[in-house]
């Protein structure tokens, strides 16, 4: 597909899907394709007020030249990729709200860990300090360890700097808001998804990312308690964590070697995913459910090799927390958590429409 035409369908059957999604919690639907050059519109699950506050920044204020600092957990996923382009789009429509161009301009900065956990860890740490000593009018993180951050936390406090945590919480009171999918909910989701694929009796697994992670905790817990208390034919036979010297890959080979009648599979992540798809043998016959939409993903489920995916909101999670950011400077207070949905997608789903219209855009 051309880029024009990805970026025509970005701006409709995406926003419906991708920018914010959610067939359980309240989405809406797009119907027509807008015009090209129309703004993209945000969504989110149209729950407690969230949808009016924190996908649109029309009548809010902020001053001449203010840095609002986006700090990632990584810069190269697709995933990461719109949740940046859902803050920069915040950020040009309050410029354009409020009239301001040149140095006047709010303006936003991006940051993204990479590397080992350990590594992206301290380096998350140094870049916030970093940006804490510049005094930025407010920070919107992405925490890599969600235990790691109260020092940076406790000196944003005390420069009066709003902090909204996006996509993963950290243990901390000390944030204005906390914007992120429903883990757990969502998880659940998966969970009944792939028990259901199963007639509801076998074998499962479940490879996560991080146990230093709050959203893979919270999926697994989630998944776990889906299974443990309205599926009791299903067993979850073994739950594996990546770490620094075992990748995604080589925890699917251990569990296949483990437990060789497995019938089925929760991956909580996209890159966690597309490592076991790496690893699969052709003659391979299990249900995968995972987190995540990215091209390949969405490519499996249509091959088959993956059942389906829970489809997070990255551009909606970018939008709001850099809305609740600017509300956050301006004395607002705001919902403490703010759901930006999900939606389960499986191929049923992708043969509806234009299996394209449900890509990031790479």
């Amino acid at each position: 597909m051309k880029k024009r035409k990805r970026e025509i369908f970005l701006a409709g059957l995406l926003a419906a899907l991708l920018a914010g999604c959610g067939a359980d919690k309240g989405a809406e639907s797009v119907s027509e394709e807008p015009e090209a050059d129309s703004k993209e519109e945000i969504w989110l699950p149209d729950e407690e007020g969230e949808k009016g506050k924190y996908t649109d920044v029309s009548g809010l204020t902020a001053e001449p030249g203010t840095h609002i600092a986006l700090v990632l957990k990584n810069l190269e996923s697709s995933y990461w990729k719109a949740v940046r382009e859902g803050a920069e789009q915040a950020v040009e429509e309050i410029n354009g709200e409020l009239g301001y161009s040149g140095e006047d301009q709010v303006y936003l900065t991006v940051d993204g860990t990479k590397g080992e956990e350990e590594e992206a860890v301290d380096t998350q740490i140094n870049t916030l300090d970093a940006l804490l000593a510049e005094n930025p009018g407010a920070l919107c993180l992405a925490a890599v360890d969600m235990q790691s951050c109260q020092a940076q936390m406790e000196a944003a406090r005390e420069s009066e700097i709003p902090v909204v945590i996006l996509d993963s919480g950290i243990d901390s009171e000390l944030v204005a808001a906390v914007c992120m999918t429903d883990n757990r909910t969502a998880a659940k989701e998966a969970a009944r998804q792939l028990c259901g694929r199963l007639g509801q009796e076998g074998q499962v697994a479940v490879i996560s990312y991080s146990r230093r992670t709050e959203t893979s905790e919270q999926r697994v817990q989630g998944f776990l308690q889906e299974v443990q208390e309205n599926h009791p034919e299903v067993q979850v036979m073994e739950i594996l964590y990546e770490e620094e010297d075992q990748t995604a890959g080589e925890l699917w080979l251990q569990l296949r070697e483990a437990y060789p009648d497995l019938d089925g599979l929760f991956c909580t992540s996209s890159t966690v995913t597309l490592q076991v798809l790496d690893e699969l043998e052709d003659e391979e016959q299990l249900e995968i459910v995972s987190f995540d939409a990215d091209q390949r993903q969405l490519e499996a489920i249509e091959e088959g090799k993956l059942s389906g995916t829970i489809c997070q909101n990255p551009r909606g999670m970018g939008y709001a927390a850099v809305a609740a950011a600017l509300r956050a400077m301006a004395g607002e207070t705001l919902d403490r958590h703010i759901d930006t949905g999900y939606q389960w997608v499986d191929r049923q789903l992708l043969q509806q429409q234009t299996g394209e219209n449900y890509l990031y855009d790479e």
